[in-house]
């Protein structure tokens, strides 16, 4: 993985959670378009870490009707996939993990995307999640690492 692609990586996991956070269905989409598996794979690298970190610092929980209306800005290609995951973790019927095991390397990006804005919005609000987002933002534009890309 060079620095780059974790850059790259970076700014796609802010900007995918940031999408799903405001609903945007466009931009869910177009965060992850044209990418190869090996890019996708560091998305999704970058998403788990992300992910554990926000589990220690927030927990757990997520309430099933913010996973119902995240979960329903996912490109339809994924939405059923994605939706039954997010579910099974937040019923505790199963780890996120073993959730992901039947998953796509994709859909597996757009849970983790998921989980972590649900996770947000239970600990922040909508307006403090949003904040969060844009201090992560902020703090990678500080240390010098712009975003690689136009946003659509």
């Amino acid at each position: 993985m060079t620095e780059d692609w974790t850059v790259d990586a970076k700014w796609r996991g802010v900007d995918l959670a940031r999408a799903y956070l405001t609903g945007n269905r466009v931009r869910v989409a177009a965060c992850l378009e044209g990418l190869d598996t090996e890019r996708l794979e560091c998305v999704l690298a970058l998403l788990a870490f992300s992910y554990d970190d926000l589990l220690g610092d927030l927990g757990p929980f997520m309430k099933v009707s913010d996973l119902d209306k995240v979960a329903a800005v996912a490109p339809l290609e994924t939405e059923l996939a994605t939706m039954t995951a997010v579910h099974r973790i937040a019923a505790n019927e199963v780890g996120f993990a073993e959730a992901m095991t039947d998953l796509g390397l994709v859909d597996r990006i757009h849970a983790l995307a998921i989980c972590s804005v649900v996770m947000l919005l239970g600990a922040f609000g909508h307006a403090g999640a949003v904040a969060h987002l844009d201090k992560v933002a902020a703090t990678c534009e500080r240390m010098g690492y712009t975003r690689p890309y136009t946003l659509t």
